[in-house]
């Protein structure tokens, strides 16, 4: 059985980037958090691509709002469709938001 979510890693211009794919609940959550906090530096920038997160509750949001606690610097990037978007602005989680990696990553870089 194919999980219902999956993180892939890379640098971008020496940013760590996690893209997010797929759902994120209750069955999941704790599994991607471990695996988008994996290497990731507490005092530097991080870039979250959850623009093709297809379904994602409340554990999802606490999820992103510890995760922010944890890595001040992170950028989201979100379609305006998305339901990451649309649950964001429901409960009024503010991140910075960012529709490309790029843009977030030249955000998050300062070049």
């Amino acid at each position: 059985m194919a999980p219902l979510a999956e993180v892939i890693r890379h640098l971008e211009r020496g940013v760590p980037v996690s893209a997010v794919s797929g759902e994120i609940d209750l069955s999941n959550v704790d599994t991607v958090e471990i695996q988008l906090l994996r290497d990731v530096p507490t005092d530097g920038p991080f870039v979250l691509d959850m623009s093709e997160v297809t379904f994602l509750d409340s554990v999802g949001i606490a999820m992103l709002d510890r995760i922010s606690r944890r890595v001040p610097a992170i950028r989201l990037v979100t379609t305006a469709r998305s339901p990451v978007t649309r649950l964001l602005d429901l409960v009024g989680l503010t991140l910075p938001r960012h529709t490309t990696v790029a843009d977030a990553v030249e955000d998050v870089s300062g070049s």
